[in-house]
């Protein structure tokens, strides 16, 4: 974190390698990191990215793409990338999200793990509106 308040313009956190607990922990040693550095916290941006996406109505379908796709992609057990990534229904996502936003995070960039366009429309529709700060 010192590096990045130093040298960069904005944090980029990975969602399989992070909670919302340990997002929310980073982004405090950052802003201390940025004040040492004499920058304004407020004024440097962060994001979720990696943010594995398969929002499904269906347990059995969730659990096939996580441990059939994104933990052999990323090479984790399946159940450490449980509860970390927006696999499953919009509901938990949007759960999922929410710990996120309380936590401090900006943006989350979303990686569709196929049928890109109706994800695109599950997270709009669906889970977005449910997400709360």
């Amino acid at each position: 974190m010192r590096r990045v308040a130093c040298l960069g313009d904005g944090w980029l956190a990975s969602a399989y390698n992070t909670t919302p607990e340990g997002f929310a922990a980073n982004i405090k040693i950052l802003d201390g990191e940025l004040q040492r550095q004499q920058r304004r916290p407020g004024d440097f941006p962060n994001a979720l990215v990696t943010m594995w996406t398969w929002i499904t109505g269906s347990r059995s379908d969730a659990e096939r793409v996580l441990s059939g796709i994104v933990a052999p992609l990323v090479g984790r057990d399946p159940a450490e990338l449980r509860g970390r990534i927006c696999v499953g229904s919009a509901l938990e996502c949007a759960e999922l999200l929410s710990r996120y936003a309380r936590a401090g995070c900006q943006r989350v960039q979303f990686w569709p793990l196929g049928d890109e366009r109706r994800q695109i429309e599950l997270i709009a529709g669906e889970v977005l509106p449910r997400v709360s700060c």
